[in-house]
């Protein structure tokens, strides 16, 4: 299988990050969310192959509010994001924000899912790396560790995508992968939106996978995409 047909199979509907870029920015600004108002939060992988998506965005919307975590789970909590809500810009009487929140994989030229190549390195390695460890913890069938306070971001990792899954259940990487997304998008829309006083504010989220693929090629797949507004919830196109 090529990457192109893998990428298709699994990830349907999936562009390339720049097509994203600019979709999002015309479907954000057609409901009033424009660079000038609007303050944006990016949590991504901490992976440094996901910082062109990164700067992609900040090139559109300018400095960002960062939640950046290993698989880009939601790790900030009420606390880091309602301080995010508050500075945001107030014009007109309201205030905007946008959120993108995004886990990662990579497809390699055979359209298999984790091998990456990476600048200086001789052999592939993987993405994402923190979720191909979870992978093969939740494939040995022991019991997941408990906390370590030097391994704090790993183990909410663990912790969150492992009360997901039911003993004994078989994944792949893909499947970790979208259940990452999953919850990912299930933390920001509680976090972040439930703060959120449609009299005052609007919030757009979208959220999805960041997808590596041979040659340095990147494509994104939208899972979430909506906005809050006084009139209600919307989607994004």
């Amino acid at each position: 299988m090529s990457f192109e047909r893998s990428l298709a199979q699994r990830f349907p509907g999936a562009i390339p990050m720049r097509q994203f870029v600019a979709a999002s920015q015309v479907a954000l600004a057609h409901q009033g969310f424009l660079p000038d108002n609007t303050l944006d939060c990016v949590g991504l992988c901490r992976d440094e192959i996901c910082v062109p998506f990164g700067d992609a965005l900040r090139e559109v919307w300018g400095p960002t509010f960062s939640f950046a975590s290993l698989a880009g789970a939601v790790m900030p909590g009420r606390t880091a994001f309602g301080a995010f809500a508050h500075h945001a810009p107030l014009v007109g009487g309201r205030q905007r924000i946008a959120c993108f929140g995004f886990t990662h994989v990579a497809l390699d030229a055979s359209g298999e899912p984790g091998p990456v190549e990476r600048p200086g390195l001789p052999v592939p390695s993987t993405a994402c790396g923190a979720l191909v460890g979870l992978l093969g913890e939740l494939s040995s069938g022991e019991p997941l560790p408990g906390p370590d306070l030097d391994d704090l971001e790993y183990g909410l990792l663990r912790e969150r995508l492992g009360a997901r899954v039911e003993p004994g259940a078989r994944l792949d990487l893909i499947d970790l992968t979208m259940l990452a997304h999953r919850v990912l998008a299930d933390d920001l829309g509680r976090l972040v939106l439930e703060g959120v006083d449609p009299s005052k504010m609007d919030a757009a989220v979208y959220t999805g996978v960041q997808i590596h693929g041979p040659g340095g090629v990147e494509y994104i797949w939208v899972g979430d995409a909506y906005a809050l507004m006084a009139h209600g919830r919307v989607v994004l196109a």
